[in-house]
């Protein structure tokens, strides 16, 4: 239900019913969460997007791999790339999902040349890119 929500356009009801989840002790699993940290991001109001964010710190979730990718979206959308830059800064490990979601959002900001930067970074220090990084790697050219 949260996940329909959330992907329909009503996000302040999907928070509604994670509140909810939460306080009466019922544990979040991190695709619900994955999927209303994308519907926020796609909303991108930085109030909506924090108090998700304080939903994943109670249900301990913001460690997983998918939910840091999700958080890096979603504050970029949101104008915030410093904290995406934090957020990706502090994945112990990352996939070529959290790279991609890094460059994408140097990109979608106009900062080609970082965007770039790490391109190259996940070359030496990453994964192996993907079809998705070398695109990213082009826009950020």
């Amino acid at each position: 239900m949260i996940s329909g929500y959330a992907c329909n356009g009503h996000e302040r009801e999907a928070l509604r019913l994670i509140s909810r989840m939460v306080q009466s002790g019922q544990r979040l699993d991190n695709f619900t969460l994955f999927t209303v940290l994308s519907a926020c991001a796609s909303v991108a109001t930085l109030e909506r997007c924090m108090e998700v964010h304080a939903c994943a710190l109670q249900a301990c979730l913001e460690s997983n791999v998918f939910v840091r990718c999700a958080l890096v979206d979603m504050y970029s959308k949101c104008g915030r790339i410093d904290y995406a830059l934090r957020f990706f800064d502090m994945m112990p490990i990352r996939n070529v999902s959290s790279w991609n979601s890094m460059i994408s959002s140097y990109a979608f900001h106009g900062h080609g040349d970082k965007g770039l930067e790490l391109f190259l970074r996940m070359k030496l220090d990453g994964p192996p890119p993907n079809h998705v990084t070398f695109r990213l790697g082009l826009v950020s050219l």
